[in-house]
């Protein structure tokens, strides 16, 4: 795989992360059964943070490998 395609996979890992802290957190308090916004932040606060450090350290990545691709294209592209 080129540096391209593990950018994009690497920031495709991001999404997935970020996404499953709010989607955990919709599950969770579909069970509770109260239409409250306060509790729906009070279950996303429970999950953590550390799968938003994860998925930021996953989107960094994939933006470096990307960025990297595009520097060894023109590089490329220049000789």
């Amino acid at each position: 795989m080129n540096k391209r395609g593990a950018g994009i996979v690497f920031i495709l890992i991001s999404a997935i992360l970020y996404s499953t802290r709010l989607i955990a957190a919709a599950l969770m308090s579909g069970e509770v059964m109260i239409g409250d916004a306060g509790v729906y932040r009070a279950l996303k606060s429970y999950i953590g943070y550390e799968v938003v450090a994860f998925s930021v350290i996953s989107l960094v990545i994939g933006l470096i490998y990307l960025y990297q691709a595009d520097i060894m294209k023109n590089d490329k592209d220049n000789k």
